[in-house]
């Protein structure tokens, strides 16, 4: 059965996952739950990794900046 997204889910154009913890095939590998779970976790791993080397890249010119300013 194939429950109708939540307000949030629809608000967010998120994907959700609905899981049974009493079932035990729930995370089976392969399943879309799994698979779901997977690409999410690999998404906010992008995002931090990302969102780091951003903001040392970001550190890094700034202090070229400076030096540049005070030689």
């Amino acid at each position: 059965m194939h429950q109708k997204r939540s307000f949030i889910a629809e608000e967010y154009l998120t994907e959700e996952i609905h899981l049974n913890c009493q079932d035990e095939k729930a995370l089976l590998p392969g399943s879309s739950a799994l698979n779901k779970l997977s690409r999410f976790f690999d998404k906010v791993i992008e995002k931090q990794f990302y969102r780091r080397d951003k903001s040392i890249s970001a550190a890094v010119a700034g202090q070229e900046q400076r030096r540049r300013v005070i030689s």
